[in-house]
């Protein structure tokens, strides 16, 4: 990684392996339209199906960032297709990610007060792993 932004940047901005804090990576199966015509594009929308053997869901493709979508969309689909009540609207939108219960706006400045770190240390510890350190 490291080497490809150093790449990209040229000798004016050199980054180091110490200016890289936090890295991932994932795979992401992209849907394709099995009717579509060869060479047609591949979407980078989600796809939310049912196998008709099995009658298993699931969803195909996305992006990171409409997770909240796609989870909604696989839900409404599960509830449509299995006949059963939707009593109340959707909760994806408002409910919190796994994690994010204990995080307060104080977090950060706790941090810095009690461990003596720098203020974007805390930021980037509190956003980052929230549900760790309210054990703290």
């Amino acid at each position: 990684m490291v080497r490809t932004l150093n790449s990209r940047f040229g000798a004016r901005t050199q980054v180091r392996r110490s200016d890289v804090l936090s890295a991932w990576r994932g795979f992401r199966p992209l849907a394709t339209d099995p009717h579509a015509p060869p060479g047609a594009p591949v979407s980078r929308e989600h796809v939310v199906s049912r196998n008709p053997k099995t009658g298993v869901f699931f969803v195909v493709g996305g992006k990171w960032t409409t997770y909240r979508s796609m989870a909604e969309d696989a839900i409404n689909r599960v509830l449509k297709a299995t006949n059963i009540p939707q009593n109340s609207p959707s909760r994806t939108l408002t409910m919190p990610l796994i994690g994010a219960e204990g995080y307060t706006n104080t977090l950060p400045l706790k941090l810095v007060q009690y461990y003596g770190i720098s203020e974007s240390c805390a930021e980037h510890l509190a956003k980052t792993y929230v549900v760790c350190l309210s054990l703290l």
